[in-house]
């Protein structure tokens, strides 16, 4: 992944990387007694070592800037956990954790990591989630959030009063309001 990401930056020395968005994100839905090592590890995989090879390149880049933003996109379940998504849950989880401490590491040098933490968003993601109308009762704007309203906090976020926004997942409350 870093010689791709290499290749991207390498012959253009005036190019800056000034915001990472990790916005990617896979799950594969079973009962932890019941799931294969495979669902488990491809779903962590994903959410969890994609997003650090990229902060990894973004963070060499942004330390010889002095500057940039990145914000990640977990998930209500990384802070709550869901029935059947153990391996996604921990992704998630992992993602938070990583975005904290990476703040701890970069934020002395001018450059701000944050995540956004999203309940049910109308996304392919959640068209096999069974009962989601019992989950949708639970929420306290009685919908499933949209993906613009997802678009409007990431462009919020990162930019909008940074002193406020440092290592802390922005929690949208698309999800039940007891979680």
């Amino acid at each position: 992944m870093e010689e791709k990401l290499n290749t991207i930056f390498s012959g253009n020395n005036e190019l800056q990387l000034e915001v990472l968005i990790n916005n990617a994100g896979i799950h594969s839905d079973g009962l932890a007694a019941l799931m294969s090592d495979e669902q488990f590890s491809k779903v962590l995989h994903t959410n969890v070592d994609g997003p650090f090879y990229l902060m990894r390149f973004a963070i060499r880049k942004m330390l010889r800037q002095r500057r940039g933003s990145i914000v990640n996109v977990a998930s209500l379940a990384g802070q709550t956990g869901n029935p059947g998504q153990i391996n996604y849950s921990a992704s998630k989880a992992a993602l938070i954790a990583m975005t904290k401490t990476l703040s701890y590491e970069t934020g002395p040098r001018g450059i701000r990591v944050n995540a956004v933490a999203p309940g049910l968003i109308e996304t392919e993601m959640i068209s096999q989630i069974p009962q989601i109308e019992q989950m949708v009762a639970r929420i306290p704007m009685g919908r499933i959030g949209t993906p613009d309203e997802v678009a409007g906090a990431l462009s919020d976020g990162p930019g909008h009063r940074p002193d406020q926004f440092h290592a802390r997942p922005l929690c949208h409350r698309w999800g039940p309001a007891d979680q």
